[in-house]
């Protein structure tokens, strides 16, 4: 009698748990967007290097571009605008997760477009480093590859 009292206090409890962590693994802790722990707002110095090309962009390893852009953010939206340099006018979005950004965004480039599909890009309120992954086509010919990227905020 007494061992079933005890049965019966252990799966109490653990019926108690089980929910609980099935919402940790289901929402708390893990995917989805986080509140932004960094504030991008600011004009900003941004360097990439491309570290990977297929096809007609294999000999583009290696090139370097500079450019600037101003970043608006509101939440964990944020919108960053080309300033200077190359593609003056063109529009990123995404959204900041924690420390995280993530944008996409497509530009003029070498007679075609560049479709920025994701990035991987670490951040605090005045540097981010990280990749950003990309596709290009002139409507005949397309590639795809990755960049390396670093930014400065202009204080």
């Amino acid at each position: 009698m007494k061992e079933m009292r005890v049965k019966g206090r252990v799966l109490r409890a653990l019926g108690a748990l089980i929910p609980m962590v099935f919402v940790f693994v289901s929402g708390y802790g893990g995917g989805g967007t986080q509140p932004a722990t960094v504030d991008l707002t600011g004009s900003w110095n941004i360097v990439e290097t491309i570290i990977q090309a297929t096809g007609v962009c294999a000999g583009n390893i290696g090139r370097v571009s500079n450019w600037s852009c101003d970043a608006v953010q509101t939440g964990n939206d944020v919108d960053v605008t080309v300033t200077a340099g190359d593609n003056v006018g063109s529009v990123f979005s995404g959204t900041v997760s924690g420390n995280e950004i993530d944008w996409q965004g497509e530009y003029a480039s070498d007679g075609g477009t560049v479709t920025v599909t994701g990035t991987d890009i670490t951040a605090t309120d005045t540097t981010f480093e990280g990749t950003s992954d990309w596709e290009w086509t002139d409507g005949d010919d397309s590639c795809s590859g990755k960049t390396q990227v670093a930014g400065t905020k202009v204080l």
